[in-house]
């Protein structure tokens, strides 16, 4: 038998492992033996037995929730030889039993406050020595030594009361920060609430029935994981070697021990009431301006369009059995892999001469890699991080520049107003050369991209002369595809004409 609870969500965070409490007896801890983690939160899954009490003619059984559980996520099912029923179910907030582990810290914790109170203590007992002393600067001696010497005494007196609360201060201002830390730690294990849920479950059992066999599952909030990578290019080898890392964290106040760990992209929707379907209102569109109307609001509109939702469609990885411990943030591999790249170096001269390393990667079968911080690295050497997500069968990456593979672009001519054989027009000319040098120890497949005019109005004419020829032409770019063995350098030359009638005002573009 399965039920499912509807009571208020809680507010905080992690995977509290379930533990027993019996009333009059001594409380059991039941280890979760699965967990699914979500990015954040988790599907807490285990097994345990519990003991049957009956009071008050009522017959029930307890279990003990983390903190952070949900309880409206809460599913229980009951496997037993016999017939059992669930007839109610009733949450409460109450203590918690404390970990050793947290109870070493909260030790720490309070005495790192006393020690804070005995420090403002002593700042307080100085401050007030100081100022006796200050107040003694308006003491009249009838001898000039004898002024001397209690100016002396004064002087001397408050620079070691300064000395001495400086030193207490610099003191207590560590005293703090190790308090912060500690509490932070605190907070990491347990999460923002500490009290637990206690569940009571109603049941109708067979008389004599002692123990039960309760299988659950809940959601815990405030854990979950992120993906670091790894993307490193060897160009001359055309591979890429990427490494995938996924960093966990549980706050649940206990240590996991060897349990069943998967890593899944997207919790699965869990709505047991179905949504109500929106009025379907046709009519007149209102006059309204478009810059109005912000996008909170059409997100919040009611006659928004719907959004399609795909339960069940998410990524997950099993990683086998793992050992977790509260408030830690191990990394854990997921996948380490050779890609074959095709690299290639991107050149667009008329920008800058730097010559951009691109690879481009062909997966047998779709992937889907979540968001998350990667670090490129070129030949060994780190170039930085920056974010990373894959999704589909390709993707194409970037390496920086490689200093040795240059792109050079040199204006041979460039002018306007120049009028050609017909009367009544305006002309203008561009002639490049491009130098392409390839300076390293292995050969290079460069691509080099060029802007290609875009023309508004059907009255302006062109013509190009290319030596050689492009291989490749878009909308807006010509592009060459030049292979280049070591040290070897190559051109390419690009002659644009443009023709337009005389009275016609031209904005020639970024590269007149």
């Amino acid at each position: 038998m399965t039920v499912r609870t509807s009571f208020a969500k809680s507010l905080p965070p992690v995977f509290w492992v379930v533990f027993l409490t019996v009333l009059g007896a001594t409380s059991s801890w039941a280890s979760p033996t699965e967990v699914t983690v979500f990015p954040d939160s988790a599907m807490v899954r285990g097994e345990t037995s519990s003991p049957v009490i009956r009071q008050d003619n009522r017959i029930f059984t307890e279990l003990i929730l983390p903190a952070q559980a949900d309880p409206e996520t809460l599913n229980i099912s009951l496997n037993n030889e016999q017939p059992v029923s669930v007839t109610d179910m009733a949450f409460e907030r109450a203590e918690p039993l404390e970990t050793h582990q947290v109870a070493v810290l909260k030790e720490k914790l309070e005495g790192l406050l006393r020690e804070k109170e005995t420090l403002q203590i002593s700042i307080k007992s100085a401050e007030k020595s100081a100022a006796f002393w200050e107040n003694q600067a308006g003491f009249q001696a009838a001898q000039l030594a004898e002024m001397e010497r209690i100016s002396r005494t004064i002087a001397s007196n408050l620079q070691q009361i300064y000395s001495g609360i400086l030193e207490i201060r610099h003191e207590l201002d560590q005293v703090n920060e190790d308090i912060n830390d500690l509490e932070r730690r605190i907070e990491q294990i347990t999460g923002p609430e500490s009290r637990v849920w206690k569940v009571t479950v109603f049941v109708d059992v067979p008389e004599g029935k002692q123990e039960l066999k309760i299988a659950y599952s809940y959601i815990l909030r405030n854990s979950g994981w992120k993906s670091f990578y790894r993307v490193e290019a060897w160009p001359g080898d055309e591979n890429v070697r990427f490494t995938w890392q996924a960093e966990v964290w549980q706050s649940s106040g206990t240590d996991w021990d060897e349990v069943q760990l998967t890593l899944a992209t997207l919790e699965p929707q869990r709505e047991i009431v179905p949504r109500p379907i929106p009025d379907w209102v046709i009519a007149p569109r209102e006059n309204f301006f478009p810059m109005a109307r912000t996008m909170d609001a059409l997100a919040t509109s009611p006659e928004a369009a719907p959004v399609l939702e795909r339960v069940g469609t998410f990524s997950q990885w099993n990683i086998g059995k793992q050992n977790l411990a509260a408030g830690d943030t191990p990394r854990f591999k997921i996948q380490e892999q050779d890609w074959p790249a095709d690299f290639t170096h991107l050149v667009r001269p008329s920008i800058s001469d730097q010559a951009f390393i691109r690879a481009k990667v062909q997966f047998d079968e779709a992937r889907d890699l979540p968001r998350g911080e990667a670090m490129f690295l070129l030949d060994g050497a780190l170039l930085g991080k920056r974010p990373l997500r894959l999704v589909g069968t390709g993707e194409t990456m970037y390496f920086g520049h490689d200093p040795f593979v240059r792109a050079t672009l040199v204006t041979r001519e460039k002018k306007s107003g120049v009028r050609g054989i017909f009367a009544n027009k305006q002309t203008y000319l561009w002639d490049f050369v491009v130098n392409i040098e390839n300076n390293q120890l292995y050969p290079v497949r460069v691509r080099l991209e060029e802007p290609r005019p875009i023309l508004r109005d059907e009255r302006i004419k062109v013509s190009y002369d290319f030596r050689p020829e492009p291989d490749e032409q878009t909308e807006n770019l010509f592009i060459w595809n030049l292979a280049m063995e070591p040290g070897q350098s190559k051109e390419v030359n690009l002659n644009i004409s443009m023709e337009a009638p005389e009275d016609m005002d031209i904005d020639w573009g970024w590269r007149r």
